[in-house]
């Protein structure tokens, strides 16, 4: 085989170095981003001022709401303008329920707007990094409304609890964008703490500044609450778990900028369940994805990875005909499935598909449930087997076979096309599982092996076995044609 392959060193980036702190700069801070704000999206503002015109919102403000919740600029916009046209009652004020309520008089007052005058930024400048926050915002308040009734929560609670927590980030993408950016950089890279970060430069961290607007925007109660960093969840306070799940969920599709997203929605998946089904998340995704595409005019959308997900999805190709004859991840839950179609979709299947065995090893083998593992192929000069494709952490050379138990496995089943699983101890004690068979390539012989994630290990639903064999068919795919 005359590829290898690991993922590239860590990028180096400049240090954030620490700077005042008080409330002084606190001050400063909430000044500046209430002077900014979040700009508009022009297009939706057309929409709304002309369903508005023509009507449609006289006897079903709910279809308002719907429509503005599409642009985090227009529903702080609307926010901040609801205190001149009713009166805030001072506590469990929630702005959604108050603007369901404004007859079509008052919402033809609170859409007297141009993009100019609610924000000091435009819509059509967005950033690479502003556009993913406004993903990240979609994703979340989306995510958290279709959480709430599995957690006996009002939806609109649940919606604006998730959009305070968005906006904190969305108002420092805008207001600060050149910190912003060089901090996203910063985390991906080296995993800083960005809220730490912030609370250095800004003296505050996202949700505290959210917290503080939340103030300004007569927003109180439930709402207001959940936007402590570390609340105490329990059975009678399920907001704030559910709105940390939908963050993560929307971190999970921004996996350049939080790579650590799908390791901790990999240990979290049974909580999100538990809330919020595959098919519901796959929904909100294709929603999102649909909404992203059709603003043409901002070219920084259509580079989402969202977007180009649901590009490529609309182009049949033979990948899609290759993933519809993998019985195997046919047969796997409805995201994982769509998973395995986004990568059948970019794969170049007239040849050995680099890209699509590169995201397959490390993107969606972890999300199936192994944490480690290698591909091995077959060199036809030494005849042996050498490490080419490695999954996790370990460095590729740390699976060099040699004269270790499970190493024999590996060499013993190169034209073994049943999966072999075994258990066995790890350095450091622990129980490890793994899974390994040949490949039944004519053309490129080799063994894939991989161990399972401890999460998996003791867990006897895990369709472990049907996860390896879909695994293992799109490798064959990706290695191109036999002939």
């Amino acid at each position: 085989m005359s590829f290898r392959y690991e993922p590239p060193q860590v990028e180096q980036t400049v240090s954030v170095a620490p700077t005042q702190r008080g409330d002084r700069l606190v001050d400063k801070t909430v000044k500046h981003v209430a002077k900014g704000w979040i700009p508009i999206n022009p297009s939706t503002l057309k929409v709304v001022k002309g369903k508005l015109a023509a009507g449609a919102y006289r006897t079903d403000t709910d279809e308002f709401i719907n429509d503005i919740k599409l642009d985090p600029g227009l529903v702080v916009h609307c926010m901040r303008r609801l205190g001149t046209l009713v009166d805030i009652p001072k506590r469990e004020s929630n702005p959604i329920q108050l603007l369901k309520q404004l007859e079509e008089e008052k919402l033809a007052t609170l859409l007297s707007v141009e993009e100019a005058d609610a924000s000091m930024h435009r819509f059509e400048d967005a950033t690479k990094h502003q556009a993913l926050q406004l993903q990240a915002t979609l994703l979340s308040t989306q995510a958290a409304e279709g959480m709430a009734p599995k957690a006996s929560v009002d939806p609109d609670t649940a919606y604006t609890s998730s959009f305070l927590r968005q906006v904190g980030y969305a108002l420092i993408a805008w207001n600060y964008p050149d910190i912003y950016n060089r901090l996203i950089v910063a985390h991906r890279s080296k995993g800083i703490d960005i809220e730490a970060e912030l609370v250095k430069l800004l003296g505050v961290t996202p949700h505290q500044l959210a917290y503080l607007v939340a103030g300004q925007l007569n927003i109180a109660g439930a709402s207001a609450a959940a936007l402590t960093r570390r609340p105490e969840y329990s059975s009678d306070n399920p907001l704030p778990k559910i709105c940390e799940l939908a963050d993560l969920f929307a971190r999970s599709k921004d996996p350049q900028s939080y790579p650590e997203a799908q390791k901790n929605i990999l240990e979290r998946q049974a909580e999100l369940n538990q809330f919020i089904p595959l098919e519901l998340r796959e929904k909100i995704e294709k929603r999102v994805a649909t909404f992203l595409k059709e603003q043409t005019g901002l070219q920084a959308l259509q580079e989402l990875p969202l977007v180009k997900d649901l590009v490529r999805l609309n182009q049949e190709g033979p990948g899609a005909t290759a993933f519809k004859l993998n019985a195997y991840a046919q047969r796997c839950a409805p995201a994982l499935r769509k998973k395995f179609e986004e990568i059948y979709a970019t794969a170049d299947l007239s040849r050995v598909s680099l890209d699509a065995l590169r995201e397959l090893t490390n993107d969606l083998i972890p999300r199936l449930g192994f944490e480690f593992g290698c591909l091995y192929m077959h060199d036809g000069r030494t005849g042996a087997l050498e490490p080419a494709l490695r999954v996790g952490s370990k460095p590729l050379r740390s699976y060099a076979l040699t004269s270790s138990s499970w190493h024999h496995v590996v060499a013993s089943s190169i034209d073994n096309a049943l999966p072999y699983k075994a258990e066995g101890i790890a350095r450091d004690g622990s129980t490890s599982v793994y899974m390994c068979s040949g490949l039944g390539n004519k053309k490129f012989r080799g063994v894939l092996y991989l161990e399972l994630h401890p999460l998996y290990v003791t867990n006897a639903d895990h369709p472990s076995l049907l996860h390896f064999q879909a695994i293992r068919q799109a490798i064959n795919d990706f290695l191109g044609p036999i002939t």
